[in-house]
């Protein structure tokens, strides 16, 4: 079959040559509009995603002093009970604290967006999705239960047994004491230390919480140390 040379071909081969290259142009345009709008999508959720890790580095903080605190005002009831010469105004300040409820409120509205809506994969570098999923879904877990499982059922059980030796006092009775935590009660101890070390459930549950305490410590610094580590990816992402 031969050509009519009677139509111009070399005319429409050259405007479909040229529409060919504008529809190819046209994607290649789209494509890269909705590359560009996937990037800044991407910066903006891993800027969130820097500010939550700031915020949870914080609530991690906060939640590790006060247990560490815990922990060591068990340790001086215990060392106390044990003999040790401790002034009673220092043995009362630790049953103040272990009185303390501290919790772990973890912080992670922008994962949780990405995971149940838009998705993981907005963030093109995968080394840094992973590290995001390992932070929130390990880390981030396994401390929640820790400190659920561990700890928190330890110190609720101390919590109701604490009124069984000492009183407590609302902060508002003592004005010169009047900046501590609303939650923060005096106390003043209503059972001479070798009764205390005859209660021998009651000693059980302080030293649960001095030693789940200072396990707990060690848990939040590993988790605070993974928060720096993928909050600098991040910051490297965004710039």
């Amino acid at each position: 079959m031969f050509l009519d040379p009677k139509l111009p071909w070399k005319r429409i081969i050259a405007e479909f040559v040229a529409i060919s290259v504008a529809v190819y142009l046209g994607l290649l345009a789209d494509n890269y509009r909705e590359y560009r709008l996937d990037k800044v999508k991407e910066r903006e959720y891993l800027g969130l995603l820097a500010k939550d890790l700031d915020t949870d580095l914080e609530t991690l903080q906060y939640t590790q002093q006060g247990i560490e605190t815990q922990a060591r005002a068990a340790e001086l009831i215990r060392q106390a009970v044990a003999g040790e010469d401790i002034a009673v105004e220092d043995i009362e300040k630790a049953f103040s604290q272990l009185f303390l409820t501290w919790t772990y409120e973890q912080q992670r509205p922008t994962y949780l967006a990405l995971r149940n809506g838009l998705g993981l994969h907005v963030i093109s570098n995968q080394n840094l999705r992973a590290a995001l999923t390992k932070y929130y879904e390990v880390n981030q877990m396994r401390l929640q239960q820790d400190y659920v499982t561990n700890y928190s059922y330890a110190q609720q059980r101390l919590r109701v047994r604490l009124g069984k030796h000492v009183r407590f006092f609302p902060p508002g009775e003592f004005g010169a004491l009047s900046s501590i935590p609303d939650d923060f009660h005096v106390v003043r101890m209503s059972t001479p230390l070798p009764t205390i070390a005859e209660d021998i459930e009651f000693m059980n549950d302080i030293a649960e919480v001095g030693g789940r305490g200072f396990e707990l410590v060690v848990e939040i610094d590993r988790v605070r140390s993974a928060n720096r580590d993928i909050h600098a990816k991040l910051v490297g992402a965004i710039q």
